[in-house]
Order: structure tokens, then C-alpha cells, then sequence
């Protein structure tokens, strides 16, 4: 259709629309549920904005999630990013390690 754009939407507002439902849920507790939230939101969110420009209020408003709920799952900021970096690898792994 003329001067319409389908386009991406942003990875942010992915992780946004990946809250109601996720691949991460299926066959985990809610806390699990909740930290893969917000380890999708942080890949997201550090994708869009950088690190630079992340904060925690910015993550838990990405995620659905409370401060309370962030501060429960991970130290800080730094701890999420380096658990989101840790849950990629062990993803990775699997793969590899099951086409060989």
C-alpha cells in the first residue's frame, strides 16, 4: 500500500509483547518466569538503548516487573546483564553441543 512501512518493531518493544506470553514460561515456577522477563527485557532493552542508558526503572518497566521482584532475582544491574550474557552461552551450548 502506498506510504505505508512495514516495519520491525523495535526489540524493546518485543520484549514488551513477550511478557503475556514466552517460550521461556513453559514448564517453570513463577520466579523462573519472572527472572526470564527480565533477562529477555535486559537483551532487549540493552539492544535499544545501550548500557550505557539502562537503568533498573527502565528494565522493570520493560519487564511487568517490581523493583521488589528485580532486587529478589539479581544484585543489580550489572548481575542481571552478566546472568543474561550466562543464559545466552547455556543456550548456545545446548545447541552446539546437540548438532554434534
Amino acid at each position: 500500500m502506498p506510504g505505508s512501512r512495514d516495519t520491525e518493531p523495535s526489540p524493546a518493544a518485543r520484549a514488551q509483547s513477550s511478557r503475556v506470553s514466552s517460550p521461556l514460561d513453559a514448564g517453570v515456577g513463577a520466579s523462573e518466569t519472572l527472572r526470564a522477563r527480565v533477562l529477555s527485557a535486559a537483551v532487549a532493552l540493552v539492544g535499544e538503548v545501550g548500557y550505557a542508558r539502562m537503568t533498573v526503572d527502565r528494565l522493570v518497566r520493560l519487564s511487568g516487573v517490581s523493583q521488589e521482584t528485580f532486587h529478589e532475582c539479581f544484585d543489580d544491574l550489572d548481575g542481571c546483564l552478566l546472568a543474561a550474557f550466562e543464559d545466552a552461552r547455556e543456550r548456545i551450548a545446548a545447541v552446539v553441543t546437540s548438532a554434534y
